[in-house]
């Protein structure tokens, strides 16, 4: 089953809306993001400022469809109501009712890299510490 490229709810190609790659830059300099629930807790190793950064750096990059849940829809149809979802993509190995390897990877691929982030971050931060404590005991 396909995921919201947004908030990860279980969604289908056939309930959700798609968006190109440009359609979503566009919703994205709109202003358009994950909610604040769905910032706090796929991002709460972030300060909230990093987190918004690296989302809409990895958004606006991601050359891959969007497949959005209803709920994600209607918040970017309020945002930008001129940019019609563009349908269910079509692929030549799959039924257009579940191209799953298309959009899907787009958040989870932007959440993932946002977490290697993090996690070389703390252990740089961790491994400065431990060489700045031993510094100073000297």
């Amino acid at each position: 089953m396909a995921v919201c490229d947004i908030c990860m709810t279980p969604t289908n190609w056939n309930a959700g809306a798609t968006y190109s790659p440009d359609q979503f830059r566009a919703l994205v300099h709109r202003g358009f993001e994950p909610d604040a629930a769905t910032m706090a807790t796929a991002f709460a190793q972030f300060p909230i400022a990093v987190a918004r950064k690296a989302w809409k750096q990895g958004a606006l990059e991601s050359p891959t469809v969007w497949l959005l849940c209803p709920s994600c829809a209607r918040r970017a149809a309020n945002i930008a109501p001129d940019i019609v979802p563009s349908g269910i993509p079509e692929k030549s190995t799959s039924s257009p009712a579940q191209p799953e390897s298309t959009a899907s990877n787009s958040g989870c691929a932007i959440i993932l890299a946002l977490v290697v982030a993090a996690t070389a971050i703390s252990l740089l931060l961790t491994v400065g510490l431990v060489v700045g404590h031993s510094i100073a005991e000297r």
